[in-house]
């Protein structure tokens, strides 16, 4: 997903293109959306990519190289759906 300096949503399901000169300086790496991350921001200076694993930390991205791991502390618990929902449906109501 896309989200702006202000962090509103922008959009979902976006393949982000590397340019030819991101593709020469940025080798790639573990999977295709860290490769992808890394080269979008080399191409975009300023611009800092989240890489969400489903099994691994959240690899931060910044001018083409990774940055930062952020691991789970290990006093939190990972949330189910079923978690979330009911934690959603406490929520007051704006």
């Amino acid at each position: 997903m896309l989200v702006g300096r202000n962090g509103q949503l922008l959009a979902v399901n976006v393949i982000l293109l590397s340019e030819r000169a991101s593709e020469e300086a940025v080798p790639a790496m573990k999977g295709t959306r860290h490769t992808s991350a890394a080269r979008h921001t080399y191409d975009c200076p300023g611009v800092l990519a989240f890489v969400v694993s489903a099994d691994g930390p959240v690899t931060v991205f910044s001018d083409g190289q990774r940055i930062a791991d952020l691991k789970m502390s290990e006093g939190l618990v990972p949330k189910t759906p079923d978690q979330i929902t009911a934690l959603l449906a406490r929520r007051p109501l704006s």
